[in-house]
């Protein structure tokens, strides 16, 4: 019987460790962050893929942030090259900004 008992526990023991182990995912860190990230670029409208070759510099950049933006901070680390004349504009969250060349 107390074979019976002890076998019983290991069983229950083997299956708690199954369903634990199950449950995560290699790619989940299991929480949710707060980084600040670019989520979206897009040129003249479309969406950009990564590695974007030959984008003319009279093109129109959007880019999606995940927080609103601190736009003297992002005004002053921008670097441009080659470069071009442009204006910035800022939707009403803060988190989209839209470059457009002076050129067009």
């Amino acid at each position: 019987m107390k074979l019976i008992f002890n076998r019983s526990y290991l069983f229950i023991a083997m299956l708690l460790a199954l369903a634990i182990t199950s449950c995560k995912n290699k790619d989940d860190d299991g929480f949710i962050t707060n980084d600040f990230r670019l989520l979206q670029v897009n040129i003249d409208g479309d969406a950009a893929t990564t590695g974007a070759t030959n984008v003319s510099v009279v093109a129109e950049l959007g880019l999606v942030f995940s927080h609103k933006l601190s736009t003297s901070a992002f005004e002053s680390g921008l670097a441009i090259s080659p470069s071009v004349a442009y204006t910035l504009n800022y939707d009403n969250s803060g988190s989209i900004v839209t470059l457009i060349s002076m050129r067009r």
